[in-house]
């Protein structure tokens, strides 16, 4: 039953989320647009049709209760079927009809991928992979469960890592929460929804960058067999197959990202289609993740920037202004700087900068706490009440900044070799190898020296460099789920250039590729393809990813449906149990201020996450005792065991 759950919600999926958009797209097709690939409208489409879907979402949630709530989704989605059966389909068709015989077979290839994708989730037990840390969907889930059963925003979960308990872009940045309500209020609460829609992204993201590669502004069509093999390859990417094929949440980003850097190089395009996609893809952007608001925020810069110093229907005189006027604002702001951090919204305090220094005795900025689990540590001292607040965030960073600007710039460029080696496996295998920031750099370095080749490439170029300097002043345990964001970019960028630049020597060789290479080619390919679906699944059975299969079952047979639950990973216990948990990455050291704040009926102490090891750390604190509490099942193989209040213990047994 779990997948045929999965196919169907894919299937509703591509529907619901392509038609809405494809219908606004085609109010120019009165002004005869340029045919687009048909790669591009669908990207187009599904992001247009995300913001609408979102925004539509949170007007039924937030200004009806959940029955109305529930009627107005089944009203959009009745209204889009009926919209595709009676001429929708046309619409589509007739962006397909350019469309040669490879690229219809590539769109066929991206299919089966899709649908593979899809077919490997009901492996995974719970909502959640422990490897590459991809730990965040537990918080959209419950948040979309709590939002369809009428509660609001409401986590019913804290954690002590994270400033006032819990994630707070959750609601900062919704759409990942209302695109999963969407899918909940059709086929009820289930672990899928997200997942399948993060892999709609990925399937349409790896579709269009291949044809981004093979496209000119100037072809009406793409032709030939470069089309198909280039998303072979794409395809065939272990890093993109795999973090696709999980499911990762960076995935929608990545296609806003990438559907902007196709609309802004398509220069042939008219001006409103150009604009409603670029801000479309925009504000996707600003709305789905706080990495992608990063990149949003430097896109929307970095084209500001161009258009006042480059457009050539400005005169010599205002370009000057302009930039007089740029280097006066950036002054004003360098001067004001400990003004403005200290102006940072709370919801904003949790950014790594403020957990960086000047250090007087090398005369340079170090973060605070290494390895990042210490800041966890310090968070949850906080939180618990040990220490005040003062003592973790960096309150006087702004003087800091403004005072060191020269120890400040190299700080950025020493974290840009460590963001290089994080960056170099989000190109290629996504598991952390040892690989020297000069070598990263040096990667790095040549693929964007690459896609520069290209004019029209250089201020996406631009906009990707600056987003690796400032990624880690935002998130200093940025990861390689969060690099995905603007990798698949990076490399259609250079493959793109080197196919533009030497097009006659790549594609119109005159010694024609004879069909046994083709079909060596191919088979090599197919082969990369078996190995990463047979890694894919390897991933999700995992033993690291089943870890809390057996956990979560005995909670959900042991604990009352309302018990409060003490554990290391509270987002999870709460989003597949439903019980209210509280707790600490930390969990063995902070046990008591955790019962003494929370006072839980039942506490899990474990080695099931990824990070310290709690059962361990019990083991060699006390031997796996709690004062107040008895074990009520105590699993040695799996380590973990969940212990009992003795107070509801007594109130049981009277």
């Amino acid at each position: 039953m779990n997948y045929v759950l999965v196919i169907v919600q894919g299937l509703v999926g591509i529907i619901c989320f392509t038609m809405p958009g494809l219908a606004l797209l085609s109010s120019w097709r009165r002004r005869q647009i340029p045919a687009l690939p048909g790669a591009f409208v669908l990207a187009a489409s599904f992001v247009l049709s995300s913001i609408l879907i979102a925004g539509w979402e949170f007007a039924a949630l937030n200004f009806f209760d959940s029955a109305a709530a529930r009627a107005l989704t089944w009203l959009f989605v009745v209204a889009i079927l009926l919209y595709t059966i009676f001429g929708g389909w046309k619409i589509g068709l007739s962006y397909c009809a350019p469309i040669e015989l490879w690229e219809r077979r590539a769109f066929a290839l991206i299919i089966v991928i899709v649908i593979g994708w899809l077919l490997t989730m009901p492996l995974s037990p719970y909502p959640s992979q422990s490897w590459l840390q991809l730990g965040d969907p537990p918080n959209y889930y419950h948040v979309a469960a709590n939002l369809v059963a009428g509660k609001g925003w409401q986590p019913n979960y804290f954690i002590g890592d994270y400033l006032n308990g819990a994630l707070s872009y959750v609601a900062a940045q919704p759409i990942l929460v209302l695109v999963t309500t969407f899918f909940f209020q059709i086929f009820g609460v289930n672990g899928y929804s997200l997942y399948v829609y993060d892999a709609l992204a990925g399937g349409i993201l790896i579709y269009m960058l291949a044809a981004f590669v093979c496209w000119r502004p100037s072809d009406e069509a793409i032709s030939g067999k470069r089309i198909f093999f280039s998303t072979f390859g794409f395809a065939c990417l272990p890093s993109f197959f795999i973090l696709l094929g999980l499911g990762v949440v960076t995935a929608p980003g990545a296609l806003a990202f990438a559907t902007f850097t196709v609309i802004w190089i398509a220069r042939g395009a008219p001006r409103g289609l150009r604009y409603l996609i670029s801000v479309a893809a925009a504000v996707f952007l600003l709305w789905v993740r706080p990495e992608a608001a990063l990149l949003a925020i430097l896109l929307i810069v970095g084209c500001g920037v161009l258009n006042g110093f480059a457009t050539a229907r400005r005169s010599r005189a205002a370009q000057v202004i302009c930039l007089l006027g740029f280097l006066i604002a950036l002054v004003l702001f360098w001067a004001n700087l400990p003004i403005i951090m200290d102006a940072v919204p709370a919801s904003l305090q949790s950014l790594g900068i403020f957990f960086m220094r000047f250090d007087p005795g090398s005369e340079q900025f170090v973060q605070m706490y290494v390895p990042y689990w210490e800041l966890n540590r310090k968070l949850s001292q906080v939180n618990l009440g040990t220490v005040s607040f003062d003592a973790i965030k960096n309150s006087a960073i702004g003087l800091e900044l403004y005072a060191h600007p020269a120890a400040f710039l190299g700080f950025l460029i020493v974290e840009l070799g460590n963001t290089a080696t994080v960056l170099v496996p989000a190109l290629s295998f996504p598991e952390d190898y040892a690989l020297s920031p000069l070598l990263a750099l040096a990667i790095l370095g040549a693929l964007a020296a690459l896609a520069s080749m290209d004019a029209a490439h250089r201020l996406i170029v631009a906009v990707l460099v600056a987003f690796l300097l400032c990624l880690p002043l935002l998130n200093f345990g940025a990861g390689i789920r969060h690099y995905l964001m603007i990798s698949p970019v990076l490399v259609a960028l250079a493959l793109r250039s080197v196919v533009q630049n030497w097009r006659r020597r790549v594609q119109y060789s005159a010694t024609p590729v004879r069909r046994p290479t083709i079909w060596i080619a191919a088979g090599l390919m197919c082969l990369i393809v078996a190995l990463d679906f047979s890694r894919l699944v390897a991933i999700r059975l995992a033993a690291e990813n089943q870890s809390y299969a057996p956990i979560l079952r005995d909670i959900q047979l042991i604990t009352p449906p309302n018990a409060l639950i003490a554990s290391s990973y509270p987002q999870l216990i709460t989003c597949v149990t439903g019980r209210p948990s509280v707790g600490t990455t930390w969990l063995a050291e902070d046990v008591e201020l955790v019962v003494k704040k929370y006072a839980p009926e039942f506490i899990l102490v474990d080695n099931a996450r990824d990070g310290p090891a709690n059962y361990t750390l019990l083991t060699k604190k006390n031997g796996l005792t709690i004062s107040g509490y008895v074990p009520v099942i105590h699993n040695e193989t799996q380590q973990y065991i969940l212990f009992r209040a003795i107070s509801s213990t007594t109130s049981s047994a009277d």
